[in-house]
């Protein structure tokens, strides 16, 4: 509740109260949020108040206004920690939105000298290349090539990997479940297919992402994530 004898301001506190309720999952990606009004009778604040800390909730993307139908909880990201072993589809679970996938392609080919010696392939020795666009509530956050040997994972171009998740289509099917990682992170600039497809400007700079996931010691596959910085960051902590 509001505590008026709090050095900190009204709006703040206000601000901080609605900002709670939307981490914590009380209101959820889409809910309408109180009008001004209501705000106001609930936590006996001014209109001035409840305008200012919308107003800034707006401003930092949490919320959104949608001109005759209120206010609305919007999708405004994920921030992920880099202190251990990560799938999208877990991550964006524990954070309480709806993960989803649309195949773009699933192919065989022969692998650049990147992710040939990535996966230690001798050459000649074919891969899949899944391409997939990655979502979080519907919004597009990453677009992902995983590069897999055909080798360890015969038939795997049986599945479609719009409806199920590689991590768990390896590890129940094949008995391959990744456990460690290494990962690299640098900025790109996109295409405007890319942007197109993560709805953002041609040329926006972006994330990329370039991962080798083991199975023991084994590499099963190499990742190459282009991700949308303004609704997928990374967070390292430091000891």
């Amino acid at each position: 509740m509001i505590d008026k004898s709090n050095p900190l301001s009204l709006y703040h506190q206000l601000k901080q109260i609605i900002s709670n309720k939307i981490q914590e999952g009380e209101w959820k990606v889409g809910d309408k949020l109180p009008s001004e009004a209501e705000l106001c009778d609930l936590y006996q604040v001014s209109r001035i108040t409840a305008r200012r800390a919308l107003s800034e909730l707006e401003h930092e993307g949490m919320i959104e206004k949608k001109t005759g139908k209120g206010t609305f909880v919007r999708f405004s990201g994920i921030n992920q920690e880099l202190n251990r072993f990560y799938s999208f589809t877990n991550e964006v679970k524990l954070r309480g939105y709806t993960p989803s996938s649309k195949q773009l392609s699933l192919e065989r080919v022969f692998p650049d000298n990147e992710v040939r010696h990535a996966l230690t392939l001798p050459e000649g020795e074919q891969v899949y290349l899944i391409k997939r666009l990655r979502m979080a509530d519907n919004e597009a956050i990453v677009i992902d090539r995983s590069y897999l040997p055909c080798r360890l994972f015969p038939g795997l171009d049986q599945y479609d990997f719009g409806q199920r998740s590689l991590y768990e289509t390896l590890s129940e099917v094949y008995n391959v479940a990744a456990n460690m990682a290494e990962e690299t992170i640098d900025a790109v600039l996109i295409s405007k297919e890319e942007a197109d497809l993560l709805d953002i400007k041609k040329s926006s700079p972006c994330l990329l992402i370039k991962r080798i996931a083991y199975f023991g010691t084994l590499p099963v596959e190499f990742n190459y994530r282009i991700v949308n910085r303004d609704k997928y960051k990374y967070k390292i902590q430091l000891k």
